[in-house]
């Protein structure tokens, strides 16, 4: 096997796609008598009816036109803002646009899948003093995780970006799978100032990421001249109350009255946010996963309009920080209860309804998941900035000794 990649890393990541693949299944049989089967592919056919439009020379930010497609392929989804990300996807898509709508949505599943395998491989296969029972709870974590099945079962995009997101943290193609999951979700560019916790040899390769992303960002509206997505930008930081809205403006949007000013409170918030992330950031002294794993929690939770799905790449995210916690009971039960967070936001909230509560504290549940997670991150990572210069200083630990270099080779790609 490559550096990348081990025989038990591929396991693993096999029995997480097994896991997801049957979740997918009993979702599909418990919502048959559902006309819209719970809304199966509800997302992918926005992504598809876009990429029909761009075959047709239309612009696949019309919602009005993207209906249109909708019904005329008898297709009924809650179109909702319709298709918000750059065109690139939409481009990327383009062949599944000259197909029939199932066949699409079929091979894009299991491109989808196969995704979600070849992350947890890449996320488990440099964790080779790992016990395989270890190994196998974090495969089933993965596998059962409500936000990366959602993903799959609604058609998101998520689980796509999740292999770029997992060598990024390992160090390789930082700035092509960065720039190209920016181009499609925009939220993980601010994982690129992770860069800078590397000092002036970061600065170069933050550059090219930027010069890239904006390239693939704005390339495609170049050559087709398609300008909309501006005001679909917009509107994602609007007020949203919708139980299902996972971002801090919605958030807010349920907490506070209806003429309180949630979007700069939420700028506000986000900004407090992103200067906590960057602090900690900053503190890592040359070490690029836990800056960039600190960096992307921060991206994901801050994105506006997020759905539950969105939350899927908080994978690499809990993944890293189980390496930094795993011997520490009390901090690992708090990775469990982040992870159990945004399981727990679909039962809750039934369980709530029919006792008769109604609290908009109760839908924000994998958004609290999420903070919990950088929080708990966080502290690691501080955690073990202050310990490395006293063991230095006494002599446990100094800079040649192997496990301070071993705890950045792991996830780095080294054999």
């Amino acid at each position: 096997m490559c550096s990348l990649l081990t025989r038990r890393g591929l396991v693993c990541g096999a029995w997480s796609c097994l896991l997801t693949a049957q979740a997918f299944a009993l979702g599909v049989f418990d919502n048959r008598a559902d006309p819209g089967l719970g809304g199966l592919f509800n997302d992918f056919a926005d992504y598809w009816a876009a990429a029909r439009i761009l075959d047709l020379g239309g612009d696949p930010y019309d919602r009005h036109l993207l209906g249109q497609v909708l019904q005329q392929n008898g297709l009924h989804t809650l179109v909702g803002t319709g298709y918000s990300y750059p065109l690139l996807l939409a481009e990327l898509l383009r062949p599944l646009g000259l197909l029939p709508a199932p066949v699409a949505a079929a091979l894009f599943t299991a491109g989808s899948l196969a995704c979600l395998g070849l992350a947890v491989a890449l996320l488990l296969s440099p964790l080779r003093a790992a016990p395989r029972w270890q190994l196998l709870a974090l495969a089933t974590a993965a596998g059962t995780y409500a936000p990366a099945g959602g993903s799959l079962y609604m058609g998101q995009v998520n689980l796509y970006l999740l292999p770029l997101l997992a060598l990024a943290l390992r160090g390789t193609a930082r700035p092509a799978g960065l720039a190209v999951a920016a181009a499609v979700k925009l939220f993980p560019a601010a994982a690129a100032l992770a860069f800078l916790a590397q000092g002036r040899r970061g600065l170069r390769p933050l550059l090219v990421t930027v010069a890239v992303t904006v390239g693939l960002v704005l390339g495609p509206n170049l050559v087709t001249g398609h300008w909309s997505y501006g005001g679909s930008l917009v509107e994602m930081f609007g007020p949203d109350p919708y139980w299902s809205n996972q971002s801090l403006n919605g958030w807010l949007s349920r907490l506070l009255p209806a003429a309180a000013p949630v979007t700069p409170l939420m700028i506000a918030l986000a900004a407090a946010l992103g200067a906590l992330a960057v602090a900690v950031a900053a503190r890592q002294r040359g070490s690029w996963p836990g800056a960039f794993a600190v960096l992307l929690c921060y991206a994901i939770v801050a994105a506006p309009k997020n759905s539950l799905w969105n939350f899927a790449p908080l994978l690499v995210v809990m993944a890293y920080t189980w390496t930094l916690v795993r011997h520490r009971p009390g901090a690992v039960a708090l990775l469990a209860a982040a992870w159990a967070l945004a399981d727990a936001a679909g039962p809750t909230i039934w369980l709530a309804g029919n006792a008769g509560i109604h609290t908009p504290w109760l839908t924000s549940l994998p958004l609290y998941g999420g903070l919990l997670l950088g929080g708990l991150l966080s502290w690691a990572l501080l955690r073990a900035a202050r310990a490395e210069p006293d063991d230095v200083a006494h002599g446990r630990a100094g800079p040649g000794d192997p496990r301070r270099r071993d705890r950045q080779r792991e996830w780095l790609g080294a054999s």
